[in-house]
């Protein structure tokens, strides 16, 4: 790996991409056909939400290397950024297809699927990658969301539960206390109801917020333990030790 290269990449693992992108465009003068360099540099343009220039290197990228599924699932990412559905899911198809061993394919396509309004096409991508990996608590955590926000709220509570046996939680404790503060929450709202315009607005929050979680802790799995240490905080009151 070339000076300018290793400088780029232990900015971006430092979270630094504004300062990764002057070693990434110096090492990319000197390698244009470089598909690390190029990868690297859309991931970096990707988190600097310049999503037409990771599009840019990701598509000179899939040119020099059609059949890499992590290429096609990296392109998938920025599209859907772009809002670019059909051709996301294309590119996930293809990598579904060139990889269907692998859960993280479905995965992809799951969150994707949902979030173009797919839902039982992404519940049932969530199951066939939950069948490949079903030790992962991550995937059985995601599919409770989707399964939560289709109103299959038993289907989803055992989602649940199975994430934090995965985990090494006791569920039956976490969800009793779940349900008091569900049912305290309902209890709270009915005592100070929203106006239309409050309720709109709440409601197009918790669909972004939802949205949020389930991207992050499908594709980072540091940040799912984090996003469990946090609802667990939440449930219990206990403070992050």
């Amino acid at each position: 790996m070339s000076q300018s290269l290793r400088n780029a990449v232990d900015l971006m693992n430092k979270g630094e991409f504004q300062a990764a992108l002057p070693h990434l465009n110096k090492f990319l003068k000197q390698n244009p056909y470089d598909i690390s360099g190029l990868c690297h540099r859309a991931v970096t343009f990707r988190r600097l939400d310049q999503h037409g220039s990771s599009l840019k290197d990701l598509d000179r990228a899939v040119n020099l290397m059609p059949n890499d599924a992590d290429l096609l699932c990296e392109r998938a990412i920025t599209l859907f950024h772009l809002k670019k559905f059909p051709p996301a899911l294309s590119d996930l198809n293809k990598a579904v297809d060139l990889d269907s061993e692998n859960p993280f394919r479905y995965a992809s396509r799951a969150y994707i699927r949902g979030h173009a309004g797919d839902h039982e096409g992404a519940i049932s991508d969530y199951e066939k990658a939950i069948e490949l990996d079903p030790e992962d608590a991550t995937l059985h955590n995601n599919l409770g969301l989707l399964l939560e926000r289709r109103g299959k709220m038993e289907d989803a509570k055992k989602r649940f539960k199975k994430s934090d046996e995965l985990l090494g939680r006791d569920p039956d404790k976490v969800w009793d206390k779940y349900d008091d503060e569900i049912l305290k929450t309902k209890e709270e709202n009915a005592k100070a109801a929203p106006s239309p315009t409050q309720q709109a607005m709440r409601k197009e929050e918790r669909k972004k917020a939802f949205w949020d979680i389930v991207w992050s802790v499908f594709s980072d799995k540091a940040v799912f333990k984090e996003f469990v240490q946090f609802v667990k905080q939440t449930i219990t009151g206990k403070k992050k030790q």
